[in-house]
């Protein structure tokens, strides 16, 4: 599900994970499927190119990706 809060915040949530997520060196969430994290990787390069604020959390089998403007 996405969200939009005042034009400001995107946040985006995924409740239906079949794998297990775990947070790389770098504090990236990650799994150990092959090739997978490469959406992540651009989301990231995005948000430094555009010093936007990000955050991710991981609680359960639940997933919350946010992105403050």
């Amino acid at each position: 599900m996405i969200k939009y809060i005042r034009n400001s915040h995107i946040e985006i949530n995924d409740g239906n994970l079949m794998f297990i997520i775990t947070y790389d060196k770098n504090n990236v969430p990650t799994n150990l499927k092959e090739n997978h994290g490469i959406g992540t990787q651009s989301i990231i390069s995005f948000c430094k190119s555009n010093k936007l604020t990000l955050d991710y959390d991981i609680t359960e089998n639940y997933f919350t990706l946010s992105i403050l403007f």
